[in-house]
């Protein structure tokens, strides 16, 4: 085994990382990796301008793609994804990117999220001296049959994003999380490979203001889809809003074969 790591280095890694992940999410340990839709979101809008070559180290064995890490600097979350073949190797990534976080960001906390279902994982993360938190993260699928029909309030309706002003699409955002992007900035986001803008839904509200969005993936090898993110704006919800944003996605994803 001639394990190898490197950082993140230009867009052709992005793409090996999201065929990695299409490969993997047809395993039997499906639930323990992230969708490609995923990795796209992460690595753009989830890193908030941080250089992915600041936040992911990528493993080979030789000169295939054997795991990888990825920091969220905001919220110093370590997330470790190892090729379902290849669990032995775990512990070395996790000690080599503890290391550099500590070299990064000394005297900082930082937290390594693990699937319940990884007893491994866990025991050996207990090991080296992490303690586990109540922190529960839930991940939820469903088929594309009996799929429901969207419901909206009067007035309201949902159109893809290249159909709307870029503002509108922030209004939404912002609203729903209370972040700070700005027309120029989430441009960017939408321009990351693998993300598709008629894949990417807002709701209007009757005066047309954005009232929420939803951003819908497709991954060809696993046929599976992904909702990342859905958000209601705070003035729009407990009205159905994010319920019909997501019928209407799955919509999208049955006519695109998913």
């Amino acid at each position: 085994m001639a394990l190898s790591h490197r950082p993140y280095e230009t867009i052709h890694d992005f793409y090996a990382l999201a065929a990695a992940h299409g490969r993997w999410l047809t395993s039997e340990q499906q639930h323990l990796f992230m969708h490609p839709g995923d990795v796209a979101h992460r690595l753009s809008s989830g890193l908030a301008g941080t250089p992915p070559s600041e936040a992911v180290d990528m493993w080979f064995d030789g000169e295939a793609l054997v795991g990888w890490s990825l920091l969220s600097g905001n919220s110093m979350t370590l997330d470790i994804t190892i090729d379902p073949d290849r669990e032995e190797i775990f512990e070395k990534v996790l000690e080599h990117a503890a290391s550099q976080i500590q070299t990064r960001f000394p005297n900082r906390e930082f937290t390594v999220e693990i699937a319940a279902s990884t007893a491994s994982r866990i025991t050996t993360a207990e090991a080296l001296g992490y303690v586990p938190l109540n922190t529960p993260y839930v991940l939820t699928s469903r088929s594309l049959t009996k799929i429901p029909t969207p419901l909206l309030p009067t007035g309201y309706r949902i159109v893809a994003s290249t159909n709307v002003d870029i503002n509108v699409i922030v209004e939404a955002h912002n609203g729903s999380f209370g972040s700070s992007w700005t027309a120029d900035t989430y441009r960017k986001i939408q321009e990351h490979p693998g993300r598709s803008t008629d894949l990417e839904l807002i709701a209007l509200a009757p005066d047309g203001s954005g009232a929420g969005f939803t951003v819908v993936w497709c991954d060809e090898t696993s046929r599976i889809g992904l909702f990342e993110p859905v958000g209601t704006h705070q003035d729009h919800q407990r009205m159905g809003i994010g319920t019909a944003l997501m019928a209407s996605g799955l919509a999208e994803l049955q006519r695109r074969g998913m």
